[in-house]
């Protein structure tokens, strides 16, 4: 087993750990520091890199939106919509 490997399944571990797939969609530099800060990795090249390999395996899924695309960390192969999921708001009464 591979350092690569060892550092996507660190990563898959943490982000599900987070329950990061809740945060919806988000922009890469969501994840680019989400993946500095889990494995102290500097290189922007390697963190592309995989960050690149979350996507062709489908953790990470794409969408456009406008100009923008954004991703969503989805290991579940749940399907995204626009339904209400998870509730967003809390009301404290």
């Amino acid at each position: 087993m591979g350092n690569k490997t060892r550092f996507l399944d660190l990563i898959i571990l943490y982000l599900k750990y987070r329950n990061c797939y809740y945060m919806k969609h988000q922009k890469y530099s969501y994840f680019k520091n989400l993946i500095k800060y889990i494995t102290c990795i500097e290189n922007e090249t390697l963190i592309r890199r995989m960050f690149e390999s979350l996507l062709q395996k489908n953790i990470i899924q794409k969408k456009k939106f406008d100009r923008t695309t954004k991703y969503i960390f989805n290991p579940y192969n749940r399907r995204v919509g626009d339904e209400n999921e998870l509730a967003t708001t809390v009301i404290f009464t």
